[in-house]
């Protein structure tokens, strides 16, 4: 496979950006070094006289030169999982629940999909959530639960009543408060 090069999309008379995830300044023909932010990404510094300077995601840029503006409510993933692998092949535009799939299905995550405290995204324990179901039996409000516990009131409510962590003994009544 050959490199090609197409101008990134609102800087096209200054930098290109290629099929392998390069960018190049045009007027002074230099590849940019780039850099490697807390999550992992590559991202690139572009200036334009009279604009200032703004970083940028190296796959964006990828992606909208040879692909066309990413849809609103997508976002650019790497199919391999390797974040710092640009390259037009290696990037797929997709929702996040699309984009959980994928990676479940292709084996780089595992974590997301689990239930209760398997899940990644688990802001409670089974013990916690028990503990807040029997303290609303006492009379305690989602609000209350909320705050002695960390969590939103609105996660308080789906915890105790059952909507959240089907897992752990719920409630009989899984009703909106």
């Amino acid at each position: 496979m050959t490199e090609q090069w197409k101008p990134v999309v609102g800087y096209e008379a200054y930098y290109e950006v290629s099929s392998f995830g390069r960018v190049k300044n045009v007027r002074r023909d230099r590849i940019l070094r780039g850099y490697v932010n807390r999550q992992g990404f590559v991202g690139v510094s572009l200036s334009v006289p009279g604009r200032g300077h703004r970083n940028q995601h190296v796959q964006r840029l990828v992606v909208e030169a040879f692909l066309g503006p990413v849809p609103r409510g997508h976002t650019v993933h790497h199919r391999n999982g390797n974040r710092t692998d640009n390259t037009l092949r290696n990037l797929v535009v997709a929702t996040q629940t699309e984009w959980y799939r994928l990676a479940a299905e292709m084996g780089l995550t595992t974590q997301a999909f689990g239930a209760g405290e398997k899940n990644i995204a688990a802001k409670l324990t089974a013990e916690e959530v028990r503990e807040m179901r029997r303290l609303r039996g006492q009379g305690l409000s989602y609000r209350q639960l909320a705050t002695r516990f960390g969590v939103a009131p609105g996660t308080a409510h789906r915890a105790a009543t059952g909507c959240l962590w089907k897992s752990v003994e719920p409630e009989p009544s899984c009703s909106a408060a």
